[in-house]
């Protein structure tokens, strides 16, 4: 019973659950029980739909949200690691104009320039062991990921069962 009420208590969402009391009467008393939200099986305890628990706390969880938040964050450390081993391109424009009121200089003139450059070290070692390290953080954080979702199921399994 603890593990549901620490399930419970980690989103005001999960006050909703109340809405997914399923009534085990008959057909007559479920109509007359639609309005209630807080319809119990004959045993007394609630019956609870396992798939919409799981639903609800997928979208809700804080650590599984926690854990995916740090998924993302590492998938984009691992981009701009492996980014350094990419090419660098670098472009730039240029335009000036000078004026001048020596009669004995070259007249007025516009000047424009226009850069291009390319560059791609071959070796960079530290590039190469910065890119492993962020694919080793990334699979890291992806393993973190799936483990919260383990863990939540087992949470929220655990909770379940403990109601029968």
């Amino acid at each position: 019973m603890r593990c549901l009420a620490r399930f419970l208590h980690h989103a005001r969402h999960y006050l909703l659950l109340a809405a997914l009391f399923a009534p085990s009467h008959s057909a007559s008393e479920a109509q007359a029980a639609a309005p209630a939200v807080d319809t119990v099986s004959i045993t007394g305890t609630p019956s609870f739909n396992l798939l919409t628990l799981y639903d609800l706390a997928l979208e809700e969880d804080a650590e599984l949200k926690a854990a995916r938040a740090e998924r993302e964050s590492a998938r984009q450390i691992m981009v701009e690691k492996q980014a350094a081993l990419l090419p660098l391109v670098q472009a730039s424009v240029s335009r000036f104009q000078n004026t001048t009121t020596d009669p004995y200089s070259i007249p007025n003139y516009t000047g424009k320039g226009l850069s291009l450059s390319l560059s791609q070290p071959l070796i960079n070692f530290s590039s190469w062991a910065n890119a492993t390290y962020g694919r080793q953080l990334n699979t890291q954080a992806e393993l973190k990921y799936l483990s919260a979702q383990q863990n939540l199921i087992l949470r929220v399994v655990d909770g379940y069962f403990e109601l029968l």
